[in-house]
């Protein structure tokens, strides 16, 4: 599910289109491991702990090749 959801993202964003990505999988956040990116912040330590806003930066990231924003997840 993940790799057909990051696949049809990535065609959004490489066809122009403002695409973001959300891994909202609280149980086994994966987005991570597709992208081969580590999580410093994910969006469940941002929910969780009450991050500011300023703190969104290092969990939301840019494919450079596909301009594909992504939220991710965590480590977990």
């Amino acid at each position: 599910k993940t790799t057909v959801a990051l696949a049809i993202a990535r065609s959004f964003a490489k066809s122009g289109k403002s695409t973001i990505l959300i891994d909202a999988d609280l149980r086994h956040p994966s987005v991570h491991n597709h992208v081969d990116r580590p999580v410093e912040v994910g969006l469940i330590d941002y929910l969780l702990r009450g991050r500011a806003a300023e703190t969104a930066h290092l969990f939301m990231m840019e494919e450079e090749a596909t301009g594909l924003n992504l939220v991710l997840g965590s480590e977990a």
